[in-house]
């Protein structure tokens, strides 16, 4: 058994190492950014995020709804002062994916070791697949739970910050 699952873990890193090589190329990461953006802001939207592996696991239409959202909370918060402020409580109190994910896993392993406990053993088989989810997330940026969550809209960390980098950086507002 430990044999195993340390053929598993080396697999999964492998195909990490693996992907993150192949989106390192530098026109991997456009097909990320909002169509109706110039190529300037395009790069500079590419490196303000840097590389995300969410971000190069996500179907580009995600992406494109999500930058979209993005910039017409910009294009408001820069607006005035009260609204400038307002978002960036809202950023505060914003869960990025990996928040998400962490109590997801947590909520529905919880609930299947208690079913396992209290009602059947089988409900212990649905630990092991969110362990594993839980492996390729921190090993190569996606599971399946995150393409669900992405199409809900929840962000990135790095997208979250960008954007409050954009706000702290527009002219006469709360620094």
């Amino acid at each position: 058994m430990a044999h195993a699952s340390s053929w598993l873990l080396a697999r999964i890193a492998g195909a990490g190492l693996r992907l993150r090589q192949r989106h390192r190329e530098p026109s991997g990461h456009a097909r990320c950014c909002t169509l109706g953006m110039t190529q300037e802001n395009q790069d500079t939207r590419q490196s303000d995020l840097g590389f995300d592996r969410v971000r190069a696991h996500t179907a580009p239409m995600v992406n494109v709804r999500i930058d979209r959202q993005t910039d017409g909370a910009l294009r408001q918060a820069r607006s005035s002062r009260e609204h400038a402020t307002a978002r960036l409580a809202e950023l505060d109190r914003e869960w990025d994916i990996d928040r998400a994910l962490m109590a997801f896993a947590g909520t529905v392993g919880g609930a299947a070791f208690l079913a396992g406990l209290f009602r059947n053993r089988k409900w212990f088989l649905l630990v092991g697949p969110q362990l594993a989810f839980l492996i390729a997330h921190a090993a190569i940026g996606w599971c399946p739970p995150v393409a669900l969550f992405r199409r809900l809209g929840f962000r990135t960390r790095q997208e979250i910050d960008s954007e409050r980098q954009a706000l702290h950086a527009a002219p006469s507002l709360p620094a």
